[in-house]
């Protein structure tokens, strides 16, 4: 599907079957999926591949089943991944440790370009560098997506359309609304000498100003990632500041080399979207809503969406009965609403200093009482689909 210089070639008679919009594991996998059902897909990510991303890095059991039901389960491996077997919990000087169950923690960088690699590997088209924007619908068979990329500007249609653009901003006929005091998620990654133990530990911070969490994605690389309030950080005065003291204030000595961090950070986290269906084009991932992170099931989530999303536009992409598409709409926000629901009480009792010195005292005295929570996160996800996508290979 390339011309001679490397460029993608678009000259192909008819509009494409599907435009995802957003390389990151949601839209890869999508697209990977379509491909594989022998779908002729166009992949479009904002900015240049690789990328680094604002996560930190965590493989939760529900996300590895994801990558083992789509034949991915090689990847974190592949991309270096570190398998942690105890989580540290830290808050007012107290540390509780426990095992972390079935968890894998990978540079983002590295696991969502083999994503992608996977993707093109399947035969989807990929425009990196290339900044997406759906046009308004009209009752036709196809959508339309104007595309801007360096040197070039276009317009394409496709039979459906997949939007994985994270937490950005989503179409004018969706409905956004962001969740009072919601956090915003910072992170980084620092270079630091580690011991076995620590390479193999989840070590998380707690406080009523945020939540920071730290992990191994590399012989001598700490992911730090955090949700943080915006009021603390401005009083704060510095980003690196504010994690130090946080990871201070709960317990853990702050890791060498972070006030020269180079941080990155998201808009506000928690938040609401609807529809996550409209004509002919879909939502999924966080782009479909997203809650603060602590449980670390973000990335299943946003798997999970990945294939079922796939399924859906692969059965519908002839037809799109709106009563079909109207059926599976509200089953999907079924779905979403009761992942985020228990994610969202986790972190709304971490505000409450009191919630917080209760749990780590029960968890000190008898750390058994993590295995039942630990095992309820690592189930994999529910499908709601009832007609998965079966890959035909042979291309």
């Amino acid at each position: 599907m390339n011309d001679g210089d490397g460029q993608p070639d678009l000259s192909s008679r008819g509009p494409w079957d599907v435009v995802v919009l957003g390389a990151g594991p949601a839209g890869a996998i999508a697209a990977r999926q379509l491909a594989h059902a022998r779908r002729r897909v166009l992949l479009v990510e904002k900015h240049p591949l690789p990328r680094p991303k604002v996560c930190g890095g965590c493989l939760g059991g529900a996300a590895l089943s994801v990558l083992d039901q789509v034949g991915l389960a090689h990847l974190p491996r592949q991309c270096r991944g570190v398998s942690l077997l105890t989580m540290r919990l830290a808050n007012r000087g107290r540390v509780v440790e426990f095992c972390s169950g079935r968890r894998i923690a990978v540079s983002r960088e590295r696991f969502d370009q083999a994503l992608v690699e996977e993707a093109k590997s399947a035969g989807v088209t990929l425009f990196d560098q290339t900044m997406g924007e759906l046009i308004a619908a009209s009752e036709s068979s196809v959508r339309r997506v104007h595309l801007v990329r360096p040197g070039q500007v276009m317009i394409v249609e496709a039979k459906a359309v997949i939007l994985a653009t994270g937490l950005g901003w989503p179409p004018s006929a969706c409905n956004h609304a962001l969740a009072p005091n919601s956090f915003i998620g910072v992170s980084a990654i620092v270079e630091v000498a580690m011991n076995r133990a620590q390479k193999k530990s989840l070590f998380m911070a707690c406080s009523h100003e945020g939540y920071v969490g730290m992990a191994a994605v590399g012989e001598h690389l700490l992911d730090v990632a955090a949700a943080i309030s915006t009021h603390a950080l401005a009083q704060a005065g510095s980003t690196s500041g504010l994690i130090s003291r946080i990871i201070r204030d709960a317990g853990f000595e702050p890791p060498a080399g972070l006030e020269a961090a180079n941080w990155r950070g998201t808009p506000p986290l928690t938040r609401s979207v609807r529809p996550l269906v409209l004509h002919r084009a879909v939502l999924i991932g966080d782009s479909a809503g997203y809650v603060e992170p602590f449980t670390g099931e973000g990335i299943g989530w946003a798997m999970q969406s990945a294939v079922e999303a796939a399924a859906f536009v692969h059965q519908q992409l002839e037809t799109w009965d709106a009563n079909v598409v109207a059926n599976w709409a509200r089953r999907y926000e079924m779905a979403v609403r009761r992942r985020h629901r228990r994610c969202r009480a986790v972190t709304r009792a971490l505000r409450s200093d009191a919630i917080r010195s209760a749990a780590m005292w029960a968890l000190d005295k008898l750390p058994a009482l993590a295995a039942p929570i630990v095992h309820s996160l690592d189930r994999p996800l529910r499908p709601f689909t009832t007609s998965p996508l079966e890959p035909q290979h042979g291309r």
